[in-house]
Formats: C-alpha cells, sequence, structure tokens
C-alpha cells in the first residue's frame, strides 16, 4: 500500500537553525492493520502523518503509493490523493460548525463527486452509534460525539487509509476506549494508522507499533499470534487463565497450566471460566521490513469538487464577522459603483439619438437654418436659403418648405397691465408672449393641405396678416389694447378687423390688418405649466430651462407665426431693411442709408442732411455699449454717487457737473457714456435715458474722437467662400442704444453688391410626423463639424445641445470621484477578504485535510467576494436609478426629454466593475491561502 523511502523533512527557519523532524526513514506499511505511531512530543510522529496523508510534503526521499512515486505530484495530485485514498480523524474533531452532523459526514463523499443519500449517512451514524443525531449542529455534541462525528466522516468514503492524530487526546479514558474499539473494527479491512503517546492503548488495539525519537524510528513492533498451544478453547494471557464454560480439562491441558503457573509472576493469578473464547495468544516482535510487493497497484485518484450549496454556506458564514467592517466595505463601494453608473451612463449618452427620440413620431414642423462657421456667431445668408430651401425638398417632396422673415418681433396690442397686476399674470405673461415666430406666406391649399383650420380669410395685400392660435390665445388671455382701450377678445371674430402693430427696426413700427385667425392644432400641453409659475429671485436651475426652452418654443412655433401675402414678402425683399452675416464681414447687420428717416453726424459733428456723392460711403454706428467700460459697472462708490447726481439733479445741473470734473471734453463726453450706460444696464426703468442719451448728443458730440477713416470689407458667400473685398469710406455716424445695429450703405451699393433682403429661417411643414430619416439627415447636419451645416431651431435640440457639455463634463468628474472611491473600496474589500480568510484559516485546512482542492477554497471566498459584489451592485443601481429618475423627470418637465438611459447595459457594465474590483482586491488572500499546506492552514499559520 505505502512506502516511505529515506524520508526527510526539513524545517526551515528564517531566525536560527533548521529543524530536521525525520531523518532517513523507511517504512512500508500492508493494506490493513492499526498500526500506533509513538513517541514523545516534537519526536517527528506528527510529522510522519502528515507527509502520508499529504498535508505537507517531504524534502528529501519518496513517498511512494501503490508502487507510484509523489515525487513529481503537485499539490493538486495531493489534494486527489487525500480526496480519494484519505480519511483523517483529529485530536480536535476539526468537524465544521456551520454544518450539522450530516452535512458534515456528507460533505466526505461529496467532495468525490458523489451524492450523499440520508439512509447512507443513517447507516454510518448507526455504526459510530450516533442513530438520530443527523440534524444536530456540532455544538450540541460531546467531545465523544463529536470524536465519532469525525470518525464517520472519515469512513463515509470509503478510504483506504485513516489516520488519526490522538484522537483520544481530548477524551476521558472510558470514550477513548470506544474510540480505538470502533477503529479497531476499521482495522480488519482497512490501513489504520493512529498517532499516540499512549503505550497501553497501543498494546492493547494496535497491531503494529512504531516508535519515534528525534526523528528517527527506534522500534517497530508487529504483534504476533503465538503458535504454542492451538486449542482455542483455553487462552493463557496477562496473568489469566481464561476456559471456556462447559470444557473438561484433559491431562495435557493441566500440564500447559502448570507450566504457565511456573512462568508468571504474578502470586494471584486470575482464573475465569467464560462462554466460548477463541482469541488467540500473541506477542510483539521486531518488524521485518520487506519492499512492498504491491508494485505498480493501479488506482484512480478522483478530483474533488466541493458542493455549490455547501461552499456558498461557508460564504456566507464569513459575512457573518466583521459586520462594521463589512457594513462600511460595502457603503463606500456601493457609493464608488454607483458614480460609476452615472459616468457610465453619461459615456452611453448620444446626443443625436436623444435629438431624434424627442422628435419622432410627433415633430410637424422644423425651423431651420444653414450656417458656416466663424469666429462670429454667423445667422443664415441668402445664398444658403436657396441652397437650404432645396435640399430640404429634396430629402421629402412632400414638405412644404417657406422662408421665415422678422422672426422674434413683437407685437403691441396686449393690454398693459399695472405693476401689482403683473405679480398675479407673471406666468401668463410668460406663456403669451408678444414675441413672433416670424412671418411667412402660406397659400389656403396650403393651410387646408396641413389640416390647419382658418376662420376669416387669407391676406390679400401687403397690409393684412392672418394670426395664428397661440398669438390669438393670448388676446383672449389679456385683452386686445388699441389707442388707450383694452377690447375684450372672446371669439375669431372680436379680434378680425382689428389693427396688428409691429415693432420693426430701429424701433420703427408697423401696422397690419387682422383678416384671419388659423388653428394649427399644434398645441403642446407640456407649456402649460409655465402659466402657473409665480415671480421668484431665486428660481431653481429647472424652473429656469423651462423657461428658456418656452422662450425658444416661441421664436420657433407656427402657433405663433403671422402668415403674410406674398406681395408682402416682395414689399421686404425690396426695402432691404437688414441684410444680415452674409453681408459684409460677419459683425454688422445693413440698413438703407437715409438721412431723412435717421440723424448722421459728420466730423465735427455737423449734422448730415443730404445722401453723399460716392456709393461706397457709409455711416458707422456707435453705441452706448461700445464706450462703456466694464470696470465702472462694478465700482458702487462710483455708481452711487452718480445715482445720487441722477436722483438729486436736472439734466442740466449733471450737464454742468460733468463739465466742473472733467476739464477735459473728450473725457467728459467718454466718462458720461460709461456712466449712462452702466445706470441703463441697471437701472432699466430709468424715465430718463432717453432725454440722456439725447443730451450726450446735443452737448458733447462737437468734441467727438470718433474716427472716420477707410475700412475693408469681405463679402462672402456659401461655405465662407471669399466672393469680393471692398473698401468703404465712413462719412459720418450715428448714435444707437444697440450694440447689433446696423451700418447704413447707399442704396446703390446694396443694390449692386448685396442682392435682396435675406430671410431668417426655412421653415418645414407637413400634415404628419416628418419620417425618421429627414430628421436623421438634418439631426446629423445639426451636430456636424463641418464648417456648412443646418441648425434645427427646436426647443428640444436646444436643450440637447446645452445639457451636451454639462453631461460630457459630468461623466468625466462622475468617473474620476468613481474610480477614487473603487480604489478605497478595494483596499477594504482587501482588508475584510484578508480578515475573512484568517477567521476561516482553520476551516480551510480542515476542508483540505478532508480532500478540498485549492480551487474549492478559493470558490468559497470567490462566492463570498461576489454575494459582497451584488449586494454593492444592488444598493448602487438603486441609488443610481433614484439619481436619474429625478434628473430626468426634472429635464423632462422642463423640456419634455429623457437625456439618460440607465437600462440593462449600464446594469451590467457596473455589475463586471463591481465583480472586477471584489475579485482582483480578494485575489492575494485568497490565492495565497489556496497555496498554503493544509496543515499549515489547520495550525493557523
Amino acid at each position: 500500500m505505502l512506502e516511505l523511502k529515506d524520508i526527510t523533512k526539513i524545517y526551515k527557519s528564517k531566525k536560527g537553525e533548521d529543524v530536521k523532524a525525520l531523518d532517513g526513514i523507511n517504512l512500508v506499511f500492508s493494506g490493513k492493520g492499526m498500526v500506533f505511531v509513538v513517541g514523545k512530543s516534537g519526536s517527528g510522529k506528527s510529522t510522519l502523518l502528515n507527509i502520508i496523508g499529504g498535508l505537507d510534503k517531504y524534502s528529501e526521499g519518496d513517498l511512494v503509493i501503490k508502487g507510484k512515486s509523489t515525487k513529481n505530484f503537485s499539490q493538486k495530485d495531493f489534494d486527489s490523493y487525500r480526496n480519494t485514498m484519505i480519511g483523517f480523524v483529529f485530536q480536535e474533531y476539526n468537524i465544521l460548525e456551520e454544518f450539522t452532523v450530516a452535512q458534515n459526514i456528507g460533505l466526505a463523499l461529496e467532495l468525490q463527486g458523489k451524492k450523499a443519500t440520508s439512509e447512507s449517512v443513517s447507516r454510518i451514524l448507526e455504526q459510530v452509534d450516533l442513530v438520530g443525531f443527523g440534524n444536530r449542529k456540532p455544538n450540541e455534541l460531546s467531545g465523544g460525539q463529536r470524536q465519532r462525528v469525525a470518525i464517520a466522516r472519515a469512513l463515509f468514503k470509503e478510504p483506504e487509509i485513516i489516520m488519526a492524530d490522538e484522537p483520544t487526546g481530548a477524551l476521558d479514558s472510558a470514550t477513548g476506549k470506544q474510540v480505538f474499539e470502533t477503529l479497531k473494527k476499521l482495522s480488519k479491512e482497512k490501513l489504520v494508522i493512529v498517532i499516540s503517546h499512549d503505550l497501553d492503548f497501543a498494546r492493547t488495539y494496535g497491531d503494529r507499533i512504531i516508535e519515534f525519537k528525534d526523528g528517527r524510528i527506534v522500534s517497530d513492533e508487529t504483534k504476533t499470534i503465538t503458535s504454542d498451544y492451538s486449542i482455542e478453547k483455553i487462552v493463557l494471557e496477562d496473568n489469566q487463565i481464561l476456559i471456556e464454560k462447559g470444557y473438561k480439562l484433559t491431562k495435557e491441558d493441566l500440564n500447559i497450566i502448570n507450566d504457565y503457573l511456573d512462568k508468571i509472576k504474578s502470586e494471584s493469578p486470575i482464573i475465569k471460566i467464560n462462554k466460548a473464547k477463541q482469541e488467540k495468544q500473541s506477542k510483539f516482535t521486531q518488524t521485518k521490513q520487506v519492499t512492498n510487493k504491491e508494485e505498480h497497484e493501479s488506482y484512480q485518484l478522483i478530483k474533488s469538487k466541493l458542493p455549490f450549496s455547501k461552499s456558498l454556506k461557508m460564504a456566507l458564514s464569513s459575512l457573518k464577522h466583521k459586520k462594521i467592517r463589512l457594513f462600511f466595505s460595502i457603503f463606500l463601494a456601493a457609493i464608488a459603483f454607483s458614480f460609476l453608473g452615472m459616468a457610465t451612463t453619461a459615456s452611453f449618452y448620444n446626443k443625436e439619438t436623444v435629438a431624434l427620440n424627442s422628435l419622432k413620431n410627433k415633430q410637424k414642423e422644423l425651423f431651420l437654418k444653414h450656417t458656416y462657421s466663424s469666429i462670429y456667431q454667423p445667422k443664415i445668408g441668402l445664398g444658403a436659403d436657396n441652397i437650404l430651401l432645396e435640399e430640404i425638398k429634396n430629402m421629402d417632396s412632400e414638405l412644404i418648405t417657406k422662408y421665415v422673415y422678422f422672426q422674434g418681433r413683437q407685437h403691441a396690442n396686449f393690454y398693459p397691465e399695472s405693476p401689482e397686476d403683473r405679480l398675479d399674470t407673471y406666468g401668463q405673461d410668460l406663456y403669451y408672449s408678444s414675441n413672433t415666430s416670424g412671418m411667412v406666406n402660406l397659400t389656403k391649399e396650403e393651410v387646408e393641405k396641413l389640416g390647419w383650420t382658418l376662420v376669416g380669410n387669407m391676406p390679400e395685400n401687403s397690409e393684412e396678416v392672418v394670426i395664428t392660435d397661440l398669438i390669438y390665445e393670448g388676446f383672449l388671455k389679456k385683452g386686445y389694447y388699441n389707442k388707450d382701450t383694452k377690447v375684450r377678445i372672446n371669439s375669431e371674430e372680436d379680434i378680425i378687423g382689428e389693427k396688428l402693430k409691429l415693432y420693426m427696426d430701429m424701433g420703427n413700427q408697423e401696422e397690419y390688418l387682422i383678416v384671419g385667425v388659423i388653428d394649427t392644432h399644434l398645441k403642446d400641453d407640456k407649456y402649460d405649466d409655465i402659466k402657473k409659475l409665480k415671480p421668484n429671485i431665486d428660481d431653481d436651475f429647472f424652473e429656469l430651462i423651462k423657461k428658456n426652452n418656452y422662450n425658444n418654443y416661441v421664436q420657433n412655433t407656427p402657433r405663433n407665426l403671422l402668415i403674410v401675402n406674398k406681395n408682402q414678402i416682395e414689399k421686404i425683399k425690396q426695402k432691404g431693411l437688414k441684410l444680415r452675416e452674409q453681408g459684409l464681414n460677419n459683425k454688422y447687420n445693413v440698413i438703407v442709408m437715409d438721412p431723412v428717416k435717421y440723424e448722421y453726424y459728420g466730423a465735427g459733428g455737423k449734422k448730415i442732411t443730404t445722401l453723399p456723392s460716392d456709393k461706397n460711403s457709409y455711416i458707422k454706428q456707435v453705441s452706448l455699449a461700445n464706450l462703456y467700460h466694464q470696470e465702472f459697472k462694478d465700482d458702487p462708490e462710483f455708481l452711487d454717487t452718480v445715482n445720487q447726481i441722477f436722483d438729486d439733479m436736472t439734466l442740466e445741473q449733471m450737464s454742468k457737473e460733468l463739465n466742473q470734473k472733467f476739464t477735459d471734453k473728450k473725457t467728459a463726453i467718454t466718462e458720461y457714456l460709461r456712466v449712462s450706460f452702466a445706470l441703463r444696464t441697471i437701472n432699466t426703468n430709468f424715465s430718463k435715458q432717453r432725454e440722456l442719451w439725447e443730451l450726450v448728443k446735443t452737448n458733447y458730440l462737437e468734441s467727438s474722437d470718433i474716427k472716420l477713416e477707410e475700412e475693408e470689407f469681405i463679402l462672402r458667400g456659401p461655405y465662407q467662400i471669399e466672393i469680393k473685398r471692398f473698401t468703404l469710406k465712413p462719412v459720418g455716424f450715428m448714435f444707437t442704444e444697440d450694440a447689433n445695429s446696423p451700418m447704413a450703405l447707399t442704396r446703390e451699393f446694396i443694390k449692386e453688391n448685396l442682392d435682396a433682403y435675406e430671410a431668417d429661417a426655412v421653415i418645414a411643414l407637413s400634415d404628419k410626423a416628418i419620417s425618421d430619416d429627414v430628421l436623421k439627415g438634418l439631426i446629423k447636419r445639426n451636430f456636424s463639424d463641418d464648417s456648412d451645416k443646418i441648425t434645427v431651431e427646436n426647443p428640444s435640440l436646444a436643450m440637447v445641445i446645452f445639457f451636451d457639455k454639462i453631461i460630457v463634463t459630468l461623466s468625466e468628474v462622475f468617473l474620476w470621484v468613481g474610480v477614487a472611491f473603487a480604489l478605497f473600496a478595494s483596499l477594504l474589500m482587501l482588508n475584510f477578504i484578508s480578515t475573512s480568510v484568517s477567521y476561516k484559516k482553520q476551516e480551510i485546512g480542515i476542508l483540505r485535510a478532508i480532500g478540498a482542492s485549492s480551487r474549492d477554497v478559493q470558490g468559497i471566498f470567490i462566492k463570498e467576494a461576489t454575494i459582497i459584489a451584488l449586494i454593492e451592485v444592488f444598493i448602487a443601481v438603486v441609488f443610481t436609478t433614484a439619481v436619474m429618475v429625478y434628473i430626468n423627470t426634472n429635464i423632462y418637465n422642463a423640456v419634455s426629454v429623457n437625456f439618460l438611459d440607465f437600462g440593462v447595459i449600464q446594469i451590467g457594465i457596473m455589475l463586471i466593475i463591481s465583480l472586477s474590483v471584489a475579485y482582483l482586491s480578494s485575489a492575494i488572500p485568497v490565492f495565497g491561502i489556496a497555496r498554503k499546506k493544509p496543515i499549515d492552514a489547520i495550525k493557523g499559520k
């Protein structure tokens, strides 16, 4: 069965000399019998047991199992060897506390991949006199019962070798005797090796006794049956004469008894007459060492497989240890994975997908602009208009495409309210804005095709207009104001026939006769909450977003359009009121020079009353904003002083005061303009602003230092292609309160070089939802990085652009915060698993001793790490979901767009990251304990 060839075991010492525990041991064990290994503590007997049982590896020599050398055995091979052939019985029982008696016993067989049935467990319990103890926990058993459980566990997988290390060391003598009697029975069919220091038990129950001293064998004796007297009716042994009851002694028997009495030294021999007694007389003699004849006996080692349920149970039991540390580990890791989850969600955010989802299946209209990138923020150009209109038609020929003019113009016909009333109607004033989406020419046929409803008539000339439903609803709610009279509007007929006054360029107003009202049937209830808003200085973020979103909607919805006649469109083009950046240098708007309608001033402040003869002349605009310097805006002391001047002095006195303060008139005008603009910015309701402006022009114009020098301008076409360069000579200047006011050019120059008035946008309309293909194409162009792009003027897309930068920034923040927390959580996980491994070290050693492999041990702690990771992910998912729902709900309430999609993919990524962190954190302690020798784990080393 077993042969030890010149086995030596040396324990290396970091301090002092190495220890030789075994020194050249040669032993041969047969396949059955009870062998006692005895000796004092430190003699080497336990080391011998550990080497034979594969718990420890010899330093020199060879352990031969059934003729097969173990020199090349790996740790896995020794694991399989213990699992297949060895059954251990330890002095300290070493049964697993979290399992019942039946589970402890069944585990030995289950490690071999076999099923432990309740019937088979009951049979083994009967053999060790523990019937009915299967469901008890180890802490409910006595020492003797625990040891018998250990024996039952060793027997259950039917090993070929049973190894018992001081099996009675912790038991009383009566219980110890029961244990040895049990082992003695087993030795009739198996090899039982017992480590003991009790020679009496060894001689009583042993078939062989090997004595160790200082790592060497000092004696090796085998019990032999004497052949002096073969009659089994009489036994002469241990100062006793045993005679079978009813047996009649012969003369020969009496002679043998007399000889025996002469040999023994006891003065009072014991004579017993019993029932049939068949024990033979025996004695211990020197063991004859022979080479094992079972050379090359075949055997198949069984790889262990710890059942999932048992592994899981041990993993769960580990979580009960160090609960506070576990709580903080899970809590911090959950926070880390929440941030990583949010970062992952943000990283999966795709603005084009979000934009498409916000428009698909519901968008029947789009306001579009064709833009070209430059250092300024260019608007649509005339050439771009034509290209864009044709491009949209090519995308979908069924779409009705039109130019939109005067986008954002205000009308002046809502009844003015007192400041007190405006507090109560704050939200409705926001909702029913006086801003319009612009002018567009539509025919009656086109209106009917779109499914819109017309009350009244379509415009027949350039002075007539049809208003759409949002404008009409405003009049319903706020009333119509005309010549200081408020007209109550109750129906479409009430507004038809009234005049609509529009603010145009340079403060001019134009009136149009309302001849009809159109209901577009495009009302969107998502903006109804705007009506309920109250004035609040400290608006929250999402409320501000909602307001801005609605302002964008008002600018770009058919519900706020003015429908005009085609003659009005031609009239707009002929006026040439406002050529945009497609014009000269992508900076200035343009108007036709008109010295009668506007005030122009030349050098020295002389007023210009006639047009210049040079068609390349222009009037330069000068605004308060151009002359204002930022540093005065934040100077409270200075502004308080000027405020006091404004409050206490008349305009004339202010003029004198400034002249006294600034003796140099050039400095005086500059400072005055700075102050004026600062106050206008801070107090927009200052009633004397226009008078102040006039005062500036009349009192200080002569000392103006505004330069009138030639400047070069560039005319650009589509794609920013340079068409022509011009050198223009400023012949004067005009004051304006608006920094974006236009420059004035001669009509001849405009006609020769700039073509007609440009549209603000192109509108695409349909009677059904615009197709996804068209939307995809437009959105792709909208977010293109190319210089040539289409801007989709839509509140949802505006919000996508707005939140895109925020989400990208937040994703980076969440990522790095998550990584930092994850690293800290990894250290906590490492610490916790290390502590758990240390706490479970002895149990791991027990498992390894009864046949479990390193892989089984790793499986326990991998499951523990997995359980912790799953708890962390669950908490993180709940938290992240709550955050995402909060963010999405608030954003959706504000802009009706869902930006962040937290779903299965993100949860899967969080799970992968969590498991990876858990496994990497636990790898060092787990692999460390898995590689440890079983005996070291049992001893807690």
